[in-house]
């Protein structure tokens, strides 16, 4: 019975160990997973900033061939445009065009800038997750312990009375 008991115990202090470095493996993991999603976040923010950068571009090149192509038509169609409503005409249109690519670098910058937040609550996420198993580990260890304890307060009382039941026989 006694060794029963030597053999609860071990399996106890090995599942013990195994709750313990698979609650701490665990959290690693979702470190390393919310790392992995921040620089995703991290990622897509530096592609939407280089998207926008080259439609940017390509935007202002579209401009300067639309109002290029809207002199010629004037031109050949004899309108002068220098001082005339053609020419305020050509300056509304440059205005409007560079109100819209500011509206979209506008609107570029808000994604990055949610993707960045996204990115930094990724960490804090995987920080709180972690600590959240590493705190349930605990529990889950402290409860062993006490089934150790409680198994090996139960050999010892065991042990006790199998002393004492062969004393009582020295003196029976």
């Amino acid at each position: 019975m006694f060794i029963l008991g030597l053999l609860s115990l071990a399996l106890k202090v090995g599942a013990m160990y195994m709750t313990y470095a698979a609650g701490q493996q665990q959290a690693e993991t979702q470190k390393k997973i919310a790392a992995y999603n921040a620089q995703n976040a991290r990622n897509q923010a530096q592609q939407e900033k280089l998207d926008r950068n080259a439609a940017e571009t390509e935007e202002r090149k579209e401009g300067r061939q639309k109002r290029a192509r809207i002199e010629s038509m004037y031109a050949a169609s004899g309108v002068l445009v220098n001082g005339t409503s053609a020419e305020e005409a050509l300056v509304e249109q440059s205005k409007t065009d560079e109100l819209n690519i500011l509206n979209k670098n506008r609107v570029s910058k808000n994604r990055r800038n949610q993707l960045e937040a996204s990115a930094g609550l990724s960490i804090w996420e995987g920080n709180m997750r972690a600590k959240a198993t590493q705190l349930q580990t605990a529990g889950a260890l402290v409860d062993q312990a006490g089934s150790i304890f409680s198994t090996a307060s139960k050999m010892g009382a065991g042990a006790a009375i199998k002393k004492w039941g062969d004393d009582s026989k020295i003196f029976g």
